[in-house]
């Protein structure tokens, strides 16, 4: 048989695109779960979560920057609970947002690995920051 020229390329671009992108770390020890409950669906463009988790984008939703703003408050020893509509609770160690429709939460677990949550920004209720010392001066 004689292989497929365009099928053949695309086994080129995804071996490149594996060795390019891989993490410096075993992709086994990583849980990748998705909340699609919300309006936004599935993100667009099949780029991986990894790629998607780089450095916040607080402009893409207005949610993205309120969260941005509350964040500060966690390296203050505040805790941030993000609720989402279907009754679950996230307290994330940090937060990325590339995308308007989706938010991606990281939480370390206790064996050493680490948790991805991908959530449709639509899902989200209501964000709690709890142990704050003093009141935000520019809210209250």
């Amino acid at each position: 048989l004689v292989p497929n020229p365009d099928e053949e390329d695309e086994e080129e671009e995804n071996e490149s695109f594996l060795q390019e992108e891989a993490p410096d770390f075993p992709l086994n020890d990583i849980v990748i779960q998705i909340d699609t409950s919300g309006k936004g669906g599935s993100s667009k463009g099949g780029k991986s979560g990894l790629t998607s988790a780089s450095s916040p984008s607080i402009s893409s939703h207005p949610l993205a920057l309120l969260l941005s703003q509350l964040w500060r408050y966690k390296a203050q020893g505040a805790s941030i609970e993000v609720h989402l509509g279907d009754g679950k609770l996230l307290e994330p160690d940090q937060f990325s947002s590339k995308d308007a429709q989706h938010a991606i939460f990281a939480s370390a677990e206790a064996n050493g690995t680490h948790t991805l949550t991908a959530v449709a920004w639509s899902s989200v209720q209501r964000v709690v920051v709890r142990g704050l010392q003093q009141l935000p001066k520019e809210w209250f």
